[in-house]
């Protein structure tokens, strides 16, 4: 069973004196790069050192000795996507005096609607091993990977030919480690070479933290670019959260066309009702039907996951409240958002999921920060 927390506090994480930081935020003074390499990091902002307390703000995270209280050990893995956002962050701690590893994972919320999340679990003693071993031997590599050579002016051909990579949107990890020796920061992408393991390291921390999530495993991968991705997603389930991740992948497949297209017909429940804000109540599946599809083609809109709650009755009938985020994507303002809550109720009848009704709230806009 998986403990879950919401943080309403947000730590106050200050900004070290630089000449204090670690590794890769030194700023990259002990990373090994030649001057070339210190010109394009420093260009390209990897070598801020704000960018890890910005990151620990963005999770409420408080610092790492912090997290491991007096004589503990922490290995910190903050997941970013191919394209830059931030998804997940885990820690493995174990405490001194304490024979149980724990894993704490992290979630960002969800703007000014939800504040970040935290969710704790006991970690296998096997797999705090294999990854206490890890942060051992990775004590002194590099905190961040050597640059190819194609990014290094020198190396290029006499006719300045750019050389292309072929790897793209490669997933990141950033990880810190403290208690086996000096406190380290690195930092890997998945497109880097691989050969000194710390994206590996990275990654399989990560994984082993999904796995003490028990109830996570229950959504279905394929809906998802990997475990990090899964884990993240796993911070909107509550109740009985398995049966909570078995109706979010019942809706899964219909949420890139706004659940709009012939398909949702056939998961309707014949008494099906539909209520759109400020509108009356239309009842039965084909009218139902015919009024969302109206409705949705008016406008330009996706629809977005927010959270499931799953139940179960005294006759182990199944049923899960859905709340989705439809979000006007034609809406003017670059610097809002405007989106209306929909609330679903889901019943699972003959292990099929059928929608039983519909709840289309008022328009909101929230401001959208950089």
């Amino acid at each position: 069973m998986r403990l879950v927390i919401t943080a309403f506090v947000l730590w106050f994480v200050a900004v070290p004196d630089a000449r204090a930081e670690w590794n890769v935020f030194a700023p990259c003074r002990d990373a090994g790069f030649s001057e070339a390499e210190l010109r394009y990091l420093h260009a390209a902002d990897l070598c801020d050192p704000r960018i890890l307390a910005e990151r620990h703000r963005s999770f409420s995270a408080g610092s790492i000795a912090t997290v491991a209280g007096e004589g503990g050990q922490v290995v910190r893995v903050t997941v970013t996507d191919g394209y830059g956002n931030l998804t997940v962050m885990v820690e493995e701690v174990r405490r001194a005096g304490s024979s149980q590893a724990i894993v704490i994972a992290r979630g960002l919320g969800d703007g000014g609607r939800r504040p970040p999340e935290v969710m704790q679990a006991s970690l296998e003693s096997d797999a705090w091993d294999a990854i206490a071993r890890r942060a051992s031997e990775h004590a002194h590599s590099r905190a961040l990977a050597p640059l190819p050579a194609w990014r290094d002016p020198a190396s290029r051909s006499a006719d300045n030919e750019e050389v292309t990579s072929i790897c793209v949107d490669g997933w990141s990890v950033m990880i810190e480690t403290f208690g086996f020796g000096e406190s380290r920061v690195m930092s890997r992408n998945a497109c880097d070479d691989s050969a000194d393991q710390v994206f590996d390291f990275g990654w399989r921390t990560m994984r082993y933290a999904f796995a003490a999530f028990n109830e996570c495993g229950f959504l279905d991968q394929q809906f998802f670019s990997n475990d990090a991705s899964r884990l993240a997603f796993c911070f909107g389930l509550s109740g009985e959260v398995n049966i909570a991740a078995s109706a979010a992948n019942a809706v899964q497949p219909y949420l890139y066309d706004a659940l709009a297209s012939e398909r949702l017909r056939h998961v309707l429940a014949d008494d099906v009702v539909l209520t759109l804000n400020g509108e009356a109540t239309v009842a039965g599946a084909d009218a139902a039907f015919a009024r969302w599809r109206s409705f949705v083609a008016a406008g330009e809109y996706e629809m977005r996951f927010d959270t499931a709650i799953g139940a179960e009755d005294n006759e182990w009938r199944e049923s899960a409240q859905l709340t989705l985020l439809l979000v006007d994507d034609a809406w003017p303002n670059e610097h809002q958002a405007r989106f209306a809550e929909v609330v679903q109720s889901w019943r699972r009848i003959d292990s099929v999921w059928l929608l039983q009704s519909t709840q289309v709230g008022p328009w909101q806009t929230i401001t959208v920060t950089d």
